[in-house]
């Protein structure tokens, strides 16, 4: 598309983002709240990550730095994995004793880095080309994004990832020029990280009685959005077939797989070992008073793996969009 094409996309793009935070924020700054709105939302004198950490890039941090400065035998402060990443006593006064410091302006940088590939492939894309899903798509990247990079966030912030990408999976269902293996691929997108960041809301549902809920809620959503996916994919894969009237090939008729070989052994594997730790195995080992954060660092950093990882895989394509579109 041409430079002013681009240059309407985004500013569209900015021109709503204005448009909502306006609508959102207008009655707070009639009521002369607007700077105790600002500080919830930009908490930065609070430290890098939450009490409990979110499954992000920061949990994965704050365990490097635990680990490093055990094998360097350097003197952390005390509760240095409870407080001392979340800033004591509300200051914002992190200790990382092994790593560098993480700034409020180096989260702020890296969130917008990442966003990028997705604003750029999506602003450069031709506007007949763009299907009913693209907009949703961009949405939960960019706040994957800020979810992986930002500071201080929220575990719970992670609906605003699998919202919108919900969202796109159900109009990819419904839209016929979307193939049977790209719907597959984006459907596991969002199997995968809505499970995954649902597990990691597990720890704030920790009384005993509440486990057995917790736990059924996620497997019935587990197997319900896995077949809904599956059933999806097969009425697109024999629509297809139908189409192409060709039914000489029997393996046509499989639904193609919804999640990966290692999206499978996370989810269905990996994620029970965690929890059979956490809540059976822990309190055997340790007991209840020794290492009571070693659960909740497990859980953050287990669950940050995974966020990651489906953030690396959108990122790469949509870098690899990207170049398509550059190379036409």
């Amino acid at each position: 598309p041409r430079i002013r094409d681009v240059a309407k996309r985004l500013a569209a793009f900015v021109g709503v983002a204005a448009g909502v935070t306006a609508v959102s924020l207008g009655p707070f700054a009639a009521f002369g709240q607007l700077e105790t709105v600002a500080k919830r939302l930009f908490p930065f004198g609070r430290g890098l990550s939450h009490a409990y950490w979110a499954p992000n890039v920061w949990a994965l941090y704050n365990a490097a730095d635990k680990v490093a400065a055990k094998a360097l035998r350097i003197r952390a402060p005390v509760a240095h994995l409870a407080r001392g990443m979340t800033g004591h006593g509300g200051t914002g006064a992190a200790t990382h004793v092994a790593l560098p410091a993480v700034s409020p302006r180096v989260t702020f940088f890296l969130t917008l880095l990442a966003s990028a590939p997705g604003v750029f492939a999506h602003a450069v894309a031709p506007s007949a080309s763009l299907r009913p899903s693209a907009l949703p798509r961009l949405v939960a990247y960019v706040s994957l994004c800020a979810f992986a990079f930002g500071w201080h966030v929220h575990e719970k912030a992670v609906l605003m990832v699998s919202a919108p990408l919900g969202v796109a999976a159900a109009l990819d269902a419904a839209d016929a020029t979307v193939s049977p293996e790209s719907f597959a691929r984006r459907a596991g997108e969002f199997v995968f990280l809505t499970v995954t960041g649902t597990y990691a809301l597990f720890p704030l549902l920790f009384e005993p009685r509440e486990w057995p809920i917790k736990v059924a809620a996620l497997a019935l959503w587990s197997v319900a959005a896995l077949g809904a996916a599956r059933d999806a994919a097969a009425r697109k894969r024999q629509k297809t077939r139908r189409d192409a009237s060709d039914a000489s090939d029997a393996s046509e008729s499989r639904a193609p797989r919804i999640l990966t070989a290692a999206q499978t052994a996370y989810l269905f594997v990996l994620l029970p070992l965690v929890e059979t730790y956490v809540s059976f195995a822990h309190d055997r080992a340790f007991g209840k008073d020794r290492l009571a954060f070693l659960p909740l660092a497990l859980v953050s950093v287990t669950c940050a793996l995974g966020v990651c990882a489906a953030w690396a895989g959108r990122a790469r394509a949509f870098a690899a969009e990207a170049r398509r579109r550059r190379a036409r």
